[in-house]
């Protein structure tokens, strides 16, 4: 009976895990070629109507360098949340890609595009920053932050090609969602009719938000980010992280994700032997979840900024 409980969790795992495979990795060696994919990008990007600063990032020294930094942004939020963070990587040598999440950016702050994101849409933008990164520098570091640390947390599990990855503030799990309704939940919201949710249902339109960010998410849109969480917690349950260095960064007070998921990650990998260390910000800070924010009201990027090119360039 012992035997069958854990067949069937190994079939429910290759069909949550395998099944979503679908993109087949291609590193680029060369700048020249690396760039020009970026160029791709930048052109499919002109089919949509995005708001003048949320195009896909390449900061570039016009060559391959040491250091790549791979940028993931958070829900909802676009390119330009990272812009002053990616600066200061390039300010010391490294080249640097903010990636622009599926359906993000748009000028319409009310838009219900994102609902169309998909799982293999999230994890192919994964895999081809990393193609696209190989190009650009020896090592390639990555960054992401809530949903742009869920991705992060993919390239981490499936590519070794990559020397250290950071997820900050992982969407592993949403917090006003019991964990154990996760699953329940993944499954039932496409069920549902697809609404537009404020992020602020009592100031809808005055929420104070930058003009960048939406005012709000689609609520099928939710249903791929629970999924995508349960895929990655998943994975590591059964196997081994894939990225060379891993680094977990937890603010103790998040009220968005939940931090007991990134801590059963974090002993997941490193039971399966992977190289994978916790960050916990002080409690003190009061940080909110969005700390890359720079237009953040209660931003403190003096504090925050830092602390992540420690952890990227040397570690806790």
């Amino acid at each position: 009976m012992q035997y069958e409980f854990s067949l069937v969790k190994r079939l429910r795992h290759w069909w949550f895990i395998e099944h979503h495979q679908a993109y087949q990795s291609s590193p680029l060696s060369h700048y020249d070629d690396a760039v020009e994919r970026v160029q791709q990008w930048w052109i499919n990007e002109q089919q949509e109507d995005l708001h003048d600063e949320c195009g896909t990032r390449l900061l570039t020294h016009g060559r391959k360098v040491s250091n790549v930094i791979v940028i993931f942004h958070g829900f909802t939020s676009c390119p330009h949340q990272f812009d002053l963070l990616a600066d200061q990587f390039y300010q010391q040598g490294d080249n640097v890609l903010i990636t622009r999440l599926p359906f993000h950016g748009l000028k319409d702050r009310k838009t219900l595009t994102t609902a169309q994101m998909t799982l293999e849409t999230l994890t192919t933008l994964g895999d081809q920053a990393i193609d696209i990164a190989g190009g650009l520098g020896e090592n390639i570091k990555v960054c992401g932050i809530s949903t742009g640390g869920l991705i992060a947390a993919w390239v981490a599990q499936n590519r070794a090609d990559v020397d250290k990855v950071l997820i900050l503030s992982g969407a592993f799990g949403i917090y006003k969602i019991p964990k154990k309704l996760h699953g329940f939940y993944a499954r039932m919201i496409p069920l549902l009719k697809n609404k537009f949710q404020y992020w602020n249902p009592r100031l809808k339109e005055q929420t104070r938000l930058p003009k960048h960010i939406y005012l709000g998410y689609s609520t099928h849109s939710i249903n791929t980010l629970l999924r995508l969480g349960i895929i990655v917690k998943k994975a590591a349950q059964y196997s081994k992280p894939s990225a060379r260095s891993i680094i977990v960064a937890i603010n103790p007070i998040d009220n968005v994700v939940r931090n007991e998921d990134s801590e059963l990650i974090i002993r997941h990998w490193q039971e399966h032997g992977g190289n994978v260390q916790k960050y916990e910000f002080p409690v003190d800070s009061n940080l909110p979840h969005d700390l890359i924010e720079p237009e953040h009201k209660y931003q403190q990027i003096a504090q925050v900024y830092p602390i992540i090119l420690e952890l990227l360039n040397q570690g806790p």
